[in-house]
């Protein structure tokens, strides 16, 4: 069974981490050995490894023991999104490990092992929906959670899908996954990021897949969810048991939208009779955008030193002059409010030093301003007050 797992449970009578999986709708539980480095098995079903820098925003969640749980991804500079199930305060357990900080931009979940531009951040708090019930009252309603970090991360994060990308997320067409999780059923453990292309379903091509199953896995978040896997003929693809919390996504015109959060399905792995199951992102757009927006910490200033030395930000009236820049060097610079919302995203032109901005259509408030070097791989991070 794919079943809703995938959290890495610690129970202090135990001598071992052992992986579980979780169905939606009931509470057994199969688990999973775990190699003899302590790691729980998983891939992407037929995934392959992604190159470094591919997918910086993807998420790992480090769990308070040093184990490696979820996945998730960067939304905002401060906040990250992942499954419901994926975090563990339901748990009546005594010992469970918590979601304790994040790994951003790293191809590996293994916090000890990470790469020089990796960011390893605190995690400040946890806003799990209202109307999910949490694993042990049956896991069901909306599988989706946020993380608000303690420190804004210097990664440029992925935008969200929205309805009006809805033909972009169509019956048949292309999607990406990602995660550590099984490649099949059985399969041995790896701790390398892998990347699926998964055929989105459409709500009653997913309804009539799963009108068979007897497990209730489909039903527990009706009308919130959307489905990928793979059809008769097609290779075999998609999330599976380890791949929790992931993003699910597409590409549109060279920008990655994430539209679901991977929640769960009927085997341990995605199969051509039943696809994945996804929390689906559009839906819940108002609730992570009030989240973001009423638990923003305006207070939080970017504490991390700037990547390029010699960039500075110079407000007048309504023009933002971003100065500093290396006229050699080709740069991409996004604005974002204080709760994460990409308000601008652009490409200066190259030879300049400096750029201008003009500001008069932008609210006043706080800003987050990311400057790319795309020539020498730097990353700036600045916050400013627009008036």
């Amino acid at each position: 069974m794919f079943k809703r797992e995938w959290l890495l449970v610690k129970v202090k009578i135990m001598k071992k981490i052992i992986l579980t999986f979780f169905m939606l709708a009931i509470f057994s539980a199969q688990l999973l050995a775990q190699n003899e480095d302590g790691e729980a098995a998983h891939r992407v079903v037929d995934g392959t490894i992604v190159n470094v820098g591919d997918y910086p925003w993807m998420v790992s969640l480090a769990m308070s023991d040093g184990s490696a749980g979820c996945g998730a991804s960067l939304i905002a500079p401060q906040w990250v999104l992942t499954a419901g199930h994926c975090i563990t305060n339901d748990f009546p357990f005594p010992g469970v490990p918590l979601v304790e900080q994040v790994i951003i931009n790293s191809i590996t979940n293994n916090a000890g092992n990470l790469e020089s531009f990796s960011e390893l951040i605190n995690v400040d708090s946890i806003f799990i929906h209202e109307d999910y019930a949490g694993i042990f009252a049956g896991g069901t309603g909306p599988d989706i959670a946020l993380i608000r970090l303690s420190e804004p991360a210097t990664t440029l994060p992925v935008a969200l899908a929205e309805y009006a990308d809805s033909s972009l997320y169509a019956h048949q067409m292309p999607g990406i996954v990602l995660g550590w999780g099984l490649t099949e059923t059985g399969g041995e453990a790896s701790d390398t990021l892998r990347v699926g292309m998964p055929s989105f379903f459409s709500q009653d091509s997913c309804a009539a897949s799963y009108a068979s199953s007897s497990s209730g896995v489909y039903e527990a978040n009706a009308g919130g969810t959307i489905c990928a896997g793979y059809f008769a003929g097609d290779a075999p693809t998609g999330a599976a048991s380890g791949d929790s919390g992931g993003p699910l996504f597409f590409e549109d015109n060279g920008i990655y939208k994430q539209v679901g959060v991977v929640s769960g399905g009927e085997s341990d792995i995605t199969t051509e009779d039943f696809p994945g199951i996804y929390t689906f992102v559009p839906k819940y757009r108002d609730w992570i955008d009030n989240i973001m927006e009423t638990n923003a910490v305006i207070t939080s200033v970017f504490n991390a030193p700037a990547h390029e030395e010699g960039i500075f930000l110079y407000q007048s009236d309504d023009v933002l002059t971003i100065n500093g820049l290396n006229a050699n060097d080709e740069y991409a610079i996004s604005i974002f409010s204080i709760s994460g919302r990409l308000v601008n995203d652009f490409i200066p032109n190259q030879g300049n030093s400096a750029h201008e901005l003009f500001t008069s259509n932008y609210n006043s408030g706080f800003y987050f301003v990311t400057i790319r070097n795309f020539s020498r791989g730097f990353i700036t991070t600045k916050k400013v007050m627009l008036k």
